[in-house]
């Protein structure tokens, strides 16, 4: 686990008081927005205004980001180069097709990264996975790169391809949110769910981040402030789930201490998965503050 990624919040390029206090929030990942955020006469100010948000703006602990417009407009190009000056942990590649386009990506990000004399390597990937390829494609997309730490699931792009709608259960997004968290799982990387447009819609944001955290995703995507709490506190282990964590590692190391086999602790057998588990939430818990 490089960071925690609990609410990843998207906001405008092209406006710098979104993005001063976005530098400020609570969210873990800022994604400044130079591409659906922002209006085709706004785009160069944009990349210009990210490029020095990045230079010049204190983001503490926040994972600082560049959602590209994609490579084929033309924007894409231009704004992978600029950019980069900025040095972002990464750049946020929207509606990957194929691990082509990754590749086509990488080599123009490396050759980026040489001129602003950064390390290669040094500026990670996160790709949106909004389009029936990349659903279909998510295994080899996810593991195509090692720049790649986390995909994003972009529903509304994505049941607009496939000509669906979005309703409150969001039944039918099981198979898409399922391939692409095994796909993230597989390639060792995190696995984002899609914001909730309805921003008013707190219980709503709440319910699908439940589903969300649930089925194993790291963290999920916001669009306004206001949704940054609710998204954190779901995604952030309780003081209960802290406690029981700690229980089972105690009682997992006394076995080991006395050499005992087989670990109950409240009438439950731990077994390693257990352990295992009970080890994240205690990662999760100390980079979230509520641990030393």
């Amino acid at each position: 686990m490089e960071r925690l990624r609990r609410s990843v919040l998207f906001l405008p390029g092209s406006s710098q008081k979104m993005i001063e206090k976005a530098a400020r929030s609570e969210a873990d990942t800022i994604i400044i927005d130079l591409e659906d955020g922002v209006s085709a006469s706004q785009k160069i100010n944009a990349r210009q205004q990210a490029t020095t948000a990045l230079k010049s703006l204190d983001f503490g602990d926040r994972e600082r980001t560049i959602r590209i417009n994609p490579l084929d407009t033309p924007f894409g190009r231009d704004d992978l180069s600029m950019v980069v000056q900025g040095a972002p942990d990464a750049l946020v590649i929207p509606k990957v097709n194929s691990p082509e386009e990754v590749a086509e990506v990488d080599r123009l990000l490396t050759q980026a990264e040489k001129e602003a004399q950064l390390p290669v390597g040094k500026v990670k990937l996160i790709l949106l996975m909004e389009t029936p390829a990349a659903i279909i494609r998510a295994n080899a997309i996810a593991g195509c790169c090692p720049r790649i730490s986390a995909l994003i699931f972009g529903a509304a792009d994505y049941s607009r391809e496939i000509r669906g709608k979005i309703t409150p259960q969001r039944l039918e997004l099981l198979y898409p949110l399922n391939q692409l968290l095994l796909a993230a799982r597989m390639a060792g990387i995190d696995a984002i769910d899609s914001p909730h447009f309805a921003i008013d819609d707190i219980d709503g944001l709440i319910q699908q981040a439940q589903m969300a955290a649930a089925m194993g995703y790291d963290g999920k995507g916001v669009i306004h402030p206001k949704q940054i709490e609710p998204v954190n506190r779901v995604f952030t282990p309780s003081l209960e789930e802290i406690a029981q964590a700690k229980k089972i590692l105690e009682a997992f190391e006394k076995a080991e201490r006395e050499g005992v086999g087989v670990i109950a602790l409240e009438g439950q057998m731990i077994e390693n998965v257990h352990v295992a588990i009970a080890r994240r939430t205690l990662r999760i818990a100390q980079k979230a503050g509520l641990l030393p």
